[in-house]
């Protein structure tokens, strides 16, 4: 999944952004903010009531997810396996949030259970406004 934003409106503002040589550090930030923020609310959901199949494992009662939902905290393994990475090259910053659980793939593509899909697309109705907002505090913009 990738997050693109463009900016649009005033032609001074737009100027002095991108001639400032330390936006990426703020980018960066801002990046690496927000692949958290994935990380923590696919966590979050996760831990959130399910509406599937109750079943025991182990002795214990489970309830699983139903399809659409984010995947059920069972033996914890998913959940602790998520990880972010932030990057950086000349002219480009990349976020990552992922797992190397084997069975994730399953749970997503066979079993139509979202693991970030969720949290993302919270994080994407905010991020465009949060670095516009960064932005404009950086070069005092009314």
């Amino acid at each position: 999944m990738k997050i693109k934003t463009k900016l649009k409106g005033d032609k001074t503002l737009i100027a002095k952004i991108k001639s400032a040589q330390d936006i990426s550090s703020l980018i960066f930030s801002l990046i690496n903010k927000f692949t958290t923020d994935i990380k923590l609310g696919t966590q979050r959901a996760m831990l959130f009531p399910k509406s599937g199949k109750i079943y025991y494992y182990k002795g214990r009662k489970y309830k699983a997810s139903a399809p659409g939902e984010v995947p059920a905290y069972r033996s914890g393994e998913l959940f602790r396996s998520i990880q972010t990475s932030t990057s950086s090259l000349p002219g480009f910053i990349k976020g990552t949030v992922y797992t190397d659980v084997k069975y994730a793939k399953i749970l997503r593509d066979d079993m139509d259970r979202p693991i970030f899909e969720p949290a993302f697309n919270k994080v994407d109705m905010v991020f465009a406004k949060a670095v516009k907002e960064a932005l404009m505090r950086k070069f005092a913009w009314p």
